[in-house]
């Protein structure tokens, strides 16, 4: 148990996401890309024509968020969902050439939002703020997937009309 003294990390870590949100989706706009879809997007840059299930858990998101995503993302006509020939049940979500031409400008906005991020920073504070954040997420991602849901408030058990 930490004994330092309570320290709003939720605070600057919601500003930082607010704020990077409000970067992409000025910078995005006009490769019809959002900040709910560029998870996404990067995977299948890394890894094209992985499955939805496969998408959620690399993005760490549940399934219809990631669903939300690939459809406004194929609206975009940035990607395609294609039947498993193996498997039915499974849709696999690949680029489409449209996805693979903007590659280049969708990276060089990420690139300009970190060096944003870390200009403040020496070389040595940002691979030990990178190292860090990995650490909290993993934290915060472990913590969650063990804990038990909370009962819902007393009020909220029933329907009230």
């Amino acid at each position: 148990m930490n004994t330092l003294p309570y320290v709003p990390l939720g605070k600057w870590i919601s500003i930082l996401s607010r704020y990077g949100q409000m970067f992409m989706t000025r910078n995005l706009r006009p490769y019809e890309v959002g900040p709910g879809q560029l998870p996404v997007l990067m995977t299948l840059y890394d890894q094209d024509g992985v499955s939805l299930d496969t998408l959620s858990k690399v993005i760490v998101v549940d399934k219809a968020t990631t669903t939300r995503a690939v459809l406004t993302l194929e609206e975009s006509g940035l990607v395609t969902r294609v039947t498993d020939t193996l498997d039915r049940r499974v849709k696999r979500v690949f680029l489409t050439e449209k996805a693979r031409q903007i590659k280049p400008d969708i990276i060089q906005t990420l690139g300009v939002w970190a060096d944003v991020l870390t200009s403040p920073l020496t070389e040595e504070e940002t691979i030990s703020l990178i190292t860090m954040l990995e650490k909290v997420a993993a934290a915060a991602v472990e913590h969650l997937n063990h804990q038990e849901p909370a009962d819902p408030p007393p009020e909220s058990k029933e329907l009230k009309l």
